[in-house]
């Protein structure tokens, strides 16, 4: 089941950290309507991006533009004094659409995927470590 989240919530994180690595949750968002999905657990970036565009994997494939509008970030946590998970980082605009399939964004889109994600995070059940950093990676926006 595909399904948005408008916040940060320890009911996402309980449900979706660690996907690729223990203390990491990887989401895209549809910029069209700033719409935060978390990828689940056991599925990549390529598989999961054309369901919530309902279209096929082969489709992206040979039109890389379709997945235009759908921003990879992902979120880092780390552990706080008292044990606790806070929000090491945020890096926004590369995943395995860009990377294998040739996927390309505006640069507006990818600052506004960005603001929208450090959004997520700032309205949600998680402190912000005291060196929190975040980043938008250009490398795959459109030239």
């Amino acid at each position: 089941m595909v399904k948005s989240f408008p916040r940060l919530s320890q009911a996402v994180v309980d449900q979706f950290i660690g996907r690729k690595k223990a203390l990491s949750l990887s989401v895209v968002v549809k910029v069209d309507k700033l719409e935060v999905f978390p990828i689940p657990q056991g599925i990549e970036h390529v598989d999961y991006v054309p369901i919530i565009l309902g279209v096929e994997r082969e489709d992206i494939e040979q039109n890389p533009a379709l997945a235009e509008k759908i921003i990879p970030a992902v979120i880092e946590f780390w552990y706080g004094e008292q044990l606790n998970l806070i929000v090491k980082s945020v890096f926004t605009g590369f995943s395995g659409l860009e990377i294998g399939f040739g996927v390309r964004h505006e640069r507006v889109d990818l600052e506004s995927a960005h603001a929208r994600v450090l959004q997520f995070v700032e309205e949600g059940d998680f402190e912000k470590a005291p060196d929190f950093q975040h980043h938008i990676q250009y490398r795959y926006a459109k030239k």
